[in-house]
């Protein structure tokens, strides 16, 4: 996945969620999605990315620990918690909200 930008990341972590080695560019979100589990390549050079893939295809170790990872990694993103951690966000931001009309009209 050697993207340019990209927003967050969803298609390589969906496919480190399938237990397939992920190759991706180190531009925009993916380092920080990705971490250690993927492989790293240059965005517009297709020979490092060849490089890398034909070091995968090769080396059935690293495939195998790029898939470990993987499936580690992608399982500290899954909608539940994601849908837990907005909630609590929102409530945050409308207590603050509370919290900031009553002080502003002398209420405490």
């Amino acid at each position: 996945y050697p993207s340019w930008y990209e927003g967050f990341g969803l298609p390589p972590l969906e496919a480190m969620a399938c237990g397939c080695p992920v190759v991706v560019s180190r531009l925009a979100s993916l380092p920080e999605v990705c971490e250690d589990a993927a492989a790293y390549c240059e965005a517009g050079d297709p020979c490092d990315l060849a490089s890398i893939v034909r070091r995968l295809y090769d080396d059935g170790g690293l495939r195998l620990h790029m898939r470990q990872v993987g499936l580690a990694r992608a399982a500290n993103f899954r909608w539940m918690g994601c849908a837990a951690r907005h909630i609590q966000y929102l409530e945050q931001l409308l207590c603050s909200d509370i919290k900031l009309e009553k002080t502003s009209m002398g209420v405490s």
